[in-house]
This record gives C-alpha cells, sequence and structure tokens, in this order.
C-alpha cells in the first residue's frame, strides 16, 4: 500500500505522471511516459493538460519547473517542495479511500449506508462503487467490506491500520499502557531505537483503539501465523505477563515479530531458530536456500556484511505472519532505482536467485516464495547492490528510509558534490550544525521544526539532476 493508492483515480494517475517524468531527470516524451506506466497516450496528454493548471502555482512561484512542448513534458523541481507537497497532501485529505477508512475507524469498523452517504455527499449507488474499489485496496490484507462492516482477521485489520495511519502521515496519541511497554521490552533486552519507539506507538494506539471500540473479527489470526507465533520462545515469555489481557499480549507478540530484523539480539535469534517447530524448521530451510542461492549467484562472493542469516530470517518473518502489501518503493520507483543501480550481470543474477529459490525440493519454500516474491525482491535488493557495487560508505541523509536504502542517495549524492566541494555527509541529527540539510517528504515535517538551517527538498531517493542542482547551488 502506498500513498499514491489511497489517492482518487485522477490524481493516482497525474502522481505517476510527474513521479516519472521526475525519476527521467527531469525530461520525458509523451510516448515515453505512456509506455512506461502502459497508459494510453490520450489519457497521459488529458492529465497532462489538468497538470499544467494544477500546478500553475508552484511554476509562477518558481518552486517548480513544469513544461509540456509538443511530446516533450519537463518537471524539475527547485529544491523547495517535493512531489508529494505538491500532489499528495492535500489530494489524500479529500480521498475517497482515506475518507471511508478513517470513518470506518472512528465508527467500530461499521456503517450504515445513509450515514455514508451523507458524509461523502454521494448517492447510495456511487456509494457502493467506492466501497468496491476500496475492497480492491483491502484485497491483499485479506479484508473485506460487506454487510455494512469491514471484516477481517483482527491481527489483519490491525496491521493494515497500523500501516495506512503510518502511510498517510497522521499520528496516533500515545496509548495508556505506552510507557509501560516500551518499559517492558527495554528490560526484556530488545533493541529499541527512537524510530522503533514511533512504531511501538503508533501499535499500542490502534490496539487500544480496537479493543476500546469492540472491533468484531472472525478470529484472532490466521491458523499459520498463529501456529507460527505459538511456538516462539517471545510468546513463552509473554505469557508469564498473565495480569496483562490476551489481546495485549497477541498484540505485543505480533509487533516484536514483524520488527525481530531489528529489535532482536543474537541471543534471541538463537533461541528462535533453535526451535523445533515446523514453521520455524521452514523458516530455517528458507534462510540456508536463500543464502546458497545467493552465494551461487553471484559467483561465491561472500554475503554482503550486512545481509546476515538472522537479518534474511527477519525480512522472510513478516510475510509468514502476516499478509498485505508493505513494500517501500511502487512500481514506478522502483524500476527506476534498480534500472539506475542494478547492472545487467546483477539482474542476471537476481534472476537466478529467483529461479532457484522457486526449484528447491521443498514445496512449501517453491510456494511461499512465488507467493511473496515482490516482496522479498525490494527487500533483498538494497543488500546486493551493495553486493555488485562494493563501494563502502560512511556517510547519510536525513531521508527516512533505512540505512541500506538511504546508501544509494549517500553515494551519487557524494560522487557529485566531491566533483567540485571537499564534503562530507553525515547523518542528520538536531542539535549538531550543517551547512545544508538534504530532507525528503518522509522527514520533511520533523526536520524542518528542528532546525533553520539551509534545506533542500528531494522527492525519495532523489534524482542525478538534483544531486547536481545541489552541488551547484
Amino acid at each position: 500500500m502506498y500513498k499514491e493508492d489511497l489517492l482518487n483515480k485522477r490524481d493516482r494517475l497525474a502522481y505517476r505522471i510527474i513521479l516519472d517524468v521526475y525519476l527521467e531527470n527531469g525530461e520525458s516524451t509523451l510516448a515515453g511516459i505512456s509506455q512506461r506506466l502502459q497508459t494510453p497516450l490520450s489519457s497521459v496528454k488529458r492529465y497532462l493538460t489538468g497538470l499544467v493548471h494544477d500546478l500553475s502555482p508552484w511554476t509562477s512561484s518558481k518552486k517548480v519547473r513544469f513544461e509540456v512542448n509538443g511530446t516533450k513534458v519537463i518537471f524539475q523541481l527547485l529544491g523547495t517542495v517535493t512531489i508529494d507537497d505538491l500532489l499528495v497532501k492535500q489530494q489524500l485529505q479529500t480521498a475517497d479511500n482515506v475518507v471511508l477508512l478513517k470513518f470506518l475507524y472512528q465508527h467500530g469498523l461499521r456503517f450504515r449506508a445513509p450515514q455514508l452517504m451523507n458524509v461523502m455527499h454521494v448517492s447510495e449507488a456511487s456509494l457502493y462503487r467506492k466501497l468496491k474499489a476500496l475492497n480492491g485496496l483491502l484485497a491483499p490484507f485479506d479484508l473485506r467490506v460487506i454487510n455494512g462492516q469491514l471484516v477481517g482477521d483482527l491481527t489483519q485489520l490491525q496491521f493494515f491500520y497500523f500501516n495506512f495511519w503510518r502511510t498517510i502521515g497522521e499520528r496516533l496519541p500515545a496509548s495508556d499502557d505506552f510507557d509501560l511497554m516500551k518499559g517492558w521490552l527495554y528490560n526484556e533486552g530488545f533493541r529499541l531505537d527512537d524510530h522503533m519507539v514511533d512504531r511501538l506507538q503508533d501499535w499500542l494506539a490502534i490496539v487500544q483503539h480496537s479493543v476500546n471500540n469492540q472491533w468484531s473479527y472472525r478470529r484472532e489470526a490466521p491458523l499459520n501465523s498463529q501456529r507460527f507465533m505459538r511456538h516462539t520462545p517471545i510468546f513463552e515469555c509473554l505469557q508469564k505477563e498473565s495480569e496483562w489481557p490476551a489481546a495485549k499480549r497477541q498484540a505485543m507478540l505480533l509487533f516484536i515479530l514483524l520488527h525481530s530484523e531489528f529489535m532482536f539480539t543474537d541471543q534471541m535469534w538463537q533461541s528462535l531458530l533453535s526451535t523445533k517447530e515446523t514453521s520455524i524448521i521452514r523458516l530455517v530451510k528458507l534462510v540456508t536456500a536463500c543464502k546458497q542461492a545467493l552465494s551461487e549467484a553471484w559467483l561465491g562472493a561472500p554475503l554482503p556484511e550486512m545481509l546476515t542469516g538472522q537479518r534474511l530470517a527477519g525480512i522472510f518473518i513478516v510475510p509468514m505472519v502476516t499478509v498485505g502489501d508493505v513494500q517501500i518503493f511502487d512500481d514506478v520507483s522502483f524500476h527506476y532505482f534498480t534500472k539506475t543501480f542494478f547492472r545487467s550481470t546483477d539482474w542476471r543474477a537476481f534472476d537466478r536467485v529467483q529461479y532457484q529459490l522457486t526449484h528447491t525440493e521443498s514445496a512449501w519454500i517453491n510456494q511461499f516464495v512465488r507467493r511473496h516474491w515482490l516482496y522479498i525482491e525490494r527487500r533483498l535488493w538494497p543488500y546486493l547492490v551493495v553486493q555488485s557495487r562494493r563501494v563502502p560508505l560512511h556517510v547519510g541523509l536525513a531521508l527516512g528510509f533505512s540505512t541500506t536504502v538511504t546508501q544509494f542517495a549517500k553515494r551519487a549524492l557524494m560522487d557529485v558534490l566531491t566533483q567540485t566541494l571537499a564534503v562530507t555527509i553525515s547523518d542528520y541529527q538536531a542539535g549538531l550544525s550543517f551547512d545544508l540539510v538534504v530532507m525528503n517528504e518522509r522527514t520533511a515535517a520533523t526536520v524542518s521544526s528542528l532546525t533553520d538551517m539551509p534545506v533542500e527538498k528531494i522527492t525519495e531517493l532523489g534524482t542525478e539532476r538534483d544531486y547536481r542542482r545541489i552541488a551547484h547551488g
């Protein structure tokens, strides 16, 4: 689920067109846009005409450059706004999917058609068309709106709304037990940085809301997820907290497993991966098969230092305990970044990894990898770019991505800036002095309020044109 998935159709395609041109270093053709987005040329022309009007306030104030000249399209950010500022933030507020999901959340996941028709100012027929479209968004999470209610397993409902609120960038108030739960995690030895504390706050707020509003659900969790979760050492640890309601223990267990890649210590991994239970044994075999496939695909080269067996296990656990589209890159961005950072030999190697993981002796591994390949490839991809380039990096940016993803922008920006400047790039930290802070839509709201230093805004990881603009600014 991406922000643009939540937008209305017109706004969604407008966003994808502008993002596509932006990622083509700011210049493209009508035919190129049509081909890459698999959208009829007539539709591309129509949407571009609307964008000329929509972006006119930004072009007249010289915050962006946007031109449509014959078959050529130019779109360039000039360092003060992101594409989110232009085409997403305001549009999300009135997007049908957002309005519907907020209403359901605030009304115990239930609705009466007349009430919702009044809220959205639509007819009954129009309302049910919008609900049908919403069900398309919900389907990957095994959720559905039917008979006046959002239906699904409790863990999936919580998982979906956790991703929904974080996707639209709206913070939730801390739950009554936030400090208690945070303290418990610290005392039990889990790794908990500021980013994870932030995620914990949102997670517990949703859990408390689901209890207070008495969400109804099919069952607590999918059966396969229950079997996996109930045979982990963390489950046994949480069972000792007998004074906690069962729902709280279940929610904490799921949060920990979803973030095991970042929260587990070596000892915790050893304890989990040595468990003699079918689902854990399958996880271990999957990790072993993946490590072997990666090694063979890159001709026996050692795995990147950060891509440990434990990290692989953390990546694979997520689709073992939940279902849903939770990628960090949409198709447009993923195509650009892989085209930019992958060489042809890397693509062939990556294809071999996919083939080997879907043709093992284990029918379960083959089926699991086929079902979740989009998730797996986009989680493995950042590590494998490091594998192919082998460029050591010790710099950072305030972009809101994980270290492995952020390093692409670090390297590209460093390559451009060192041509003309003696530059160092470090992780942004409040209180430290910088000559320039580079941020994107993920961090702009937070970082802007913390600094009065000069800033440059890019979208996602930026493009080469952005880096050149910064270098010559």
